[in-house]
């Protein structure tokens, strides 16, 4: 099954999600992240010693090697497995890495709207989890899979990390500490370790939000009060870094309504994301952002923060 050839229109707040069961339980991923499902075959498999857990080792997927992982062993899930032969594996790209997951089966895309989704962390409050959130069709709850932060599991080179983030501009950091920051991102262990990245690079106001809803209230309130007190609302902020998948509202939805109804033209909006490619730059620049960046690069964002902030180069 190919990816969904439906083109949702940017900054609506749609989504679409492909469900999918492992071990009786419903789970979800964005299709803007799959590349395929296909019937999964033992003779598929290429073992490797040494995996990380949860790895069953490689299979080829356009005459390259990649990941094959076991959801069931990742997610602790017990349970005796169907037979290997009723199996698929799904298939993904994110943060410009292909890899593949051993499902149960599939039952069907959904077009959604982010505002229907509940953040798993209004469930458990601080949550790690590799859910980002739920929803309920029918009599099923659905889970949105946090790909990111299972694949981090597996591969930690590849999550976020300092690269040269700290090692750059070290005298700016007294610059940077006055630079006053936006920060929407809806997982927990992304929000926390790239405000931390921040923090070491010295920028040190920073406000967090768990989801893009939260941002555009803050945001909301913040150029009313300065409107009533006939203040210009474009210099309350020096810049907003925001995911694009979120529950509530996602990045291209807040970025549109920050720019069109809120009217912060001269606002940096900077989109952060593991969904970055050609089109979705496109829709980026649709509804506004000033740039966008491929997690999981901090070196990149303290260049783009510095650039569009006035700190010396």
């Amino acid at each position: 099954m190919a990816q969904s050839d439906i083109l949702l229109e940017v900054g609506t707040n749609e989504l679409e999600i492909i469900e999918f069961t492992v071990a009786g339980r419903h789970y979800g991923i964005n299709v803007a992240k799959v590349k395929k499902v296909v019937h999964y075959q033992p003779s598929m498999l290429t073992q490797v010693s040494e995996v990380p857990h949860g790895v069953e080792g490689i299979i080829y997927f356009q005459g390259k090697p990649i990941l094959l992982v076991n959801l069931r062993s990742i997610l602790s899930i017990e349970g005796e497995a169907p037979r290997d032969d009723r199996r698929l594996a799904i298939i993904t790209q994110f943060n410009d890495i292909i890899s593949s997951y051993l499902i149960d089966g599939v039952n069907r895309i959904h077009r959604l709207s982010w505002s229907k989704l509940q953040p798993f962390e209004d469930v458990i409050p601080g949550s790690t989890a590799s859910v980002t959130g739920t929803i309920t069709i029918g009599d099923r709850v659905i889970m949105l899979l946090d790909l990111e932060h299972l694949m981090s599991k597996i591969v930690p080179e590849n999550s976020i990390h300092a690269s040269s983030a700290t090692a750059k501009g070290i005298s700016h950091r007294g610059e940077r500490k006055n630079v006053r920051i936006l920060f929407a991102e809806d997982s927990s262990m992304i929000r926390k370790m790239t405000s931390g990245q921040l923090h070491e690079a010295g920028f040190t106001n920073i406000q967090l939000f768990e989801n893009g809803k939260r941002a555009y209230d803050h945001i909301s309130a913040e150029v009313s009060k300065a409107i009533s007190e006939g203040k210009d609302p474009n210099g309350l902020f020096d810049l907003l870094l925001t995911d694009i998948e979120m529950p509530m509202m996602d990045g291209l939805t807040l970025c549109k309504n920050t720019r069109e109804t809120l009217g912060l033209k001269t606002l940096p909006i900077v989109m952060y994301s593991s969904l970055i490619n050609e089109q979705m730059a496109a829709k980026c620049r649709t509804v506004g952002s000033t740039a966008h960046i491929s997690k999981p690069r901090i070196d990149q964002i303290v260049a783009i923060i510095d650039q569009h902030c006035g700190v010396a180069a």
